[in-house]
């Protein structure tokens, strides 16, 4: 479940019961939102959420941070078993392109520090995409067919592998 950063995604990781859920626009705010309404409560299974690109250069670290918390508290209420964030994806494009992805790198180190203290796997795969516009399209910000099939292979086997923590509660 995220933002538009999922497009394309759904051909790798849509099997079975698996499904994408793919918010264009959506920020981490928006996605706590509608968290109930696609999960539903004691479903069990994992949810992997990759969001954050579109708060990224409107908000403060901080306040981002605080929102992913929010996210997550709100996963654990629906009682799903394993949680996993994605780490926020390099921008390739634009102005101020340095800093942007200076604090994205920021916004992932504490999210990765968040997901830890709140016992929920955190997937970091910057070091996948960061130079490499192959991976892009034109727009620097939105991944190419190459970049979603690596991107959702690698969300794939970090789903497979259990990076997320189980909820026994």
């Amino acid at each position: 479940m995220g933002d538009s950063i999922l497009r394309k995604t759904d051909r790798t990781l849509s099997k079975g019961e698996d499904v994408v859920v793919c918010l264009p626009g959506a920020r981490i705010e928006h996605v706590t939102e509608r968290v109930e309404n696609v999960l539903g409560h004691g479903q069990g299974g994992s949810i992997l959420v990759h969001v954050g690109t579109n708060n990224a250069d409107r908000d403060g670290t901080t306040r981002i941070v605080k929102r992913y918390r929010e996210l997550v508290e709100t996963l654990k209420k629906t009682r799903v078993e394993q949680i996993i964030l994605s780490g926020i994806l390099p921008v390739m494009r634009g102005r101020g392109t340095t800093f942007r992805n200076c604090k994205r790198m920021a916004i992932n180190g504490l999210l990765e520090q968040m997901c830890e203290e709140e016992g929920v796997g955190f997937v970091d795969l910057w070091g996948y995409f960061v130079g490499k516009e192959d991976m892009f399209m034109r727009d620097g910000l939105h991944l190419s067919g190459k970049g979603a099939a690596v991107f959702s292979e690698n969300l794939l086997r970090s789903m497979n592998n259990g990076t997320g923590c189980n909820f026994l509660n």
